[in-house]
Formats: structure tokens, sequence, C-alpha cells
């Protein structure tokens, strides 16, 4: 019987991911390059440089928005698995199906809420740097949107497979020390 290919593997999404890891490497980078550049003109040259605090910010934004996504890619959000393990196989079954289902209503409504109002903020400037205001709100649309196909992809991936389950910290614990033993 042929395995399905998991949907991740596809060309596209592998250098989708890559792109995606590396703009937050980069917008991290930058905070702290910024960070330092600040540090130095306040302490030694005793002046500050408004526009790199802004900047600082809208690439704050981005890299929680994207690295939420990324957490919700590699089931790294917290839960009550630990609850939830306790219970029989089939029920826990359900619960992890629910549960899907009210995360990405949840993650939908995020989506609808931040589109709607990236309309609300047209045509207002950034109150140093000369950008539009929507630039910030843009990226919590798309770590929303984001986040909501990578949760998808998660819970079809887990019904295809019949693993509709949360697992037990003692478990992650166990998987961790594994990998890490191989490293």
């Amino acid at each position: 019987m042929k395995q399905q290919k998991d949907f991740r593997d596809t060309r596209f999404m592998r250098i989708f991911y890559k792109i995606e890891d590396a703009v937050t490497i980069l917008s991290l980078s930058a905070i702290l390059i910024l960070t330092f550049y600040n540090v130095v003109l306040r302490f030694v040259f005793r002046t500050s440089s408004l526009w790199s605090d802004e900047l600082i910010s809208v690439l704050m934004v981005l890299m929680a928005m994207l690295g939420m996504a990324i957490g919700v890619k590699e089931n790294s959000h917290s839960s009550l698995e630990s609850l939830v393990c306790k219970l029989p196989a089939k029920l826990q079954s359900a619960v992890y199906i629910f549960d899907g289902i009210i995360v990405a209503i949840f993650l939908g409504v995020a989506v609808y809420g931040s589109f709607q109002f990236l309309g609300t903020v047209q045509g207002q400037k950034m109150v140093i740097l000369p950008w539009p205001v929507s630039i910030v709100y843009s990226f919590v649309l798309l770590g929303c949107v984001l986040a909501l196909f990578e949760h998808t992809v998660n819970v079809i991936a887990a019904i295809r497979k019949k693993e509709c389950r949360f697992i037990s910290l003692e478990e992650q614990m166990e998987n961790e020390s594994t990998f890490e033993q191989g490293i």
C-alpha cells in the first residue's frame, strides 16, 4: 500500500518554511542590532534614535506573529494534555477534534477581525517612520492566517494518520531525551 506524502514535505512548503524561518531570524537579528545601536547612542553619545525604537516595535510584531505560526506548526503551544491524556482513547480523539474545531474558530475570528481592523487604519502613518500603520496590522493578519493554515494541516494530518490524541508531558519529555541522545 502506497503511503501518502505529507503536505509539509512538498518542495513548495519546504521553501516556504525556510523563508518563514529566515524572516524570523532576520527580524530577531535586526532587533538585536538596533537595540545595541540604541544603547551605544544613549550611553556613549547621550542621544537617541526614535526611528529605531519604532522599527524595533514593528519587527517585534512581525517576529511574534511568525513565531505564533511556527509554534502552531510544531504543536508547541500549551494545552491541557496532562488532563486529557487520562481519558479513554476514543474520548481523547473526540476532545482532540473538538479542540481542533474550537481553535480553528478562534483563529478564523482573529483572521476576520484583523482583516476588518486593517481596513480602519488605511491612510494612517506611523508617528516617526513615514510608513503606513497598516504594515504592522498586516503582520497580525499574516500571523493569524498562517496559524490557521498550520492548525488545519495539523488536524487533517492527525485525522488521516488516526493519531487524534494529545501527547502527555511524560511522552514529550521522553521524546526530547531520545532526540538529545541522538545528537
